[in-house]
Order: C-alpha cells, then sequence, then structure tokens
C-alpha cells in the first residue's frame, strides 16, 4: 500500500494467480468483486470467471494478465521526475522491471527491462522516493542484492 502525501489517496496492489494483478486506488465503501469480477487466471490456466467488469463493482486502475508479480509500491512525488508526479512507481518481481502508471488514464510504462540478463534475474523488492526525489530501487534475487538510486541521465 501507498498514500499520495498530496491527495490523500491510498493505493495498493495485489497479485493475481497466474495474472489479474491489479492496482486499486482504495476508497471507502467501495466493492472491488473479487472473484466474481477478475481478469485473473487460475494456476492452470483457466479463468477464475468469465466476468472481467461489472458495473457493480468498482475496477482497477491498471491490470496485469500474465502476472507481473508486483512488489513495492510508491507514489511519485518529487521534481527529479516532474512529468511523473502522482504515477505510481510499482516493482514487478517475474516481471523484471519497474513499472510507471498514470493514475488518471491508466497508462503505464515499462521501464528498466533492459537491466534484466540470465546471469541477473533483476527482482525489484521494492520502491521508494529518496527526499530529493530520486527513485529507490531494492533489487534482490538471492544473494545479489543491492540498492539502486534512479535520476534523470544516471
Amino acid at each position: 500500500m501507498a498514500l499520495d502525501s498530496v491527495t490523500g489517496a491510498i493505493w495498493e496492489h495485489e497479485h493475481g494467480p497466474r495474472g489479474g494483478d491489479e492496482l486499486n486506488q482504495l476508497e471507502a465503501g467501495a466493492n472491488y468483486g473479487w472473484p466474481i469480477v477478475t481478469y485473473g487466471r487460475d494456476y492452470q490456466g483457466a479463468r477464475i470467471s468469465p466476468i472481467e467488469e461489472d458495473a457493480r463493482f468498482t475496477g482497477p486502475v491498471h491490470h496485469w494478465t500474465p502476472s507481473i508479480a508486483p512488489s513495492g509500491l510508491a507514489i511519485y512525488r518529487g521534481d527529479l521526475f516532474a512529468d511523473w508526479n502522482g504515477h505510481a512507481l510499482i516493482g514487478g518481481l517475474a516481471s523484471g522491471d519497474l513499472r510507471r502508471v498514470d493514475p488518471e488514464t491508466g497508462e503505464e510504462v515499462i521501464l528498466l527491462s533492459d537491466a534484466k540478463t540470465e546471469t541477473d534475474p533483476f527482482r525489484v523488492r521494492d520502491v521508494d522516493i529518496d527526499t530529493d526525489g530520486a527513485v529507490l530501487l531494492l533489487i534482490e534475487d538471492g544473494t545479489n542484492g543491492r540498492l539502486i538510486r534512479m535520476t534523470p541521465g544516471g
């Protein structure tokens, strides 16, 4: 979960089994429909429900099928990446990258996908924002853990 320090909105992401990972803005009293409404697939690949959208339920801002295995979530507020203000930054364990999602449009940009190699799977465990606006990523896979500080052009 992450709190947007400007709007006060609370955000969360969740895992689907083999898809149906979601990014949601939490709203008091909202029903997100699980398991009646889902984009997810079970571990054998079958659809969990044939219903992906229903007006009775609050849909996700963004969803992933197949699963990216989301981990870490931060709402960007800073000056270094001014165009990202208000965007959600989500790490991907399975995808081995960082996802930036515009909460207004649901549009997604995949970042750092070229950083993953066969010998360095680049699993993003956590995402945070430094006081100067740099993006901090905790990368981990086995014994190859490290902290990456992401800045423009860096």
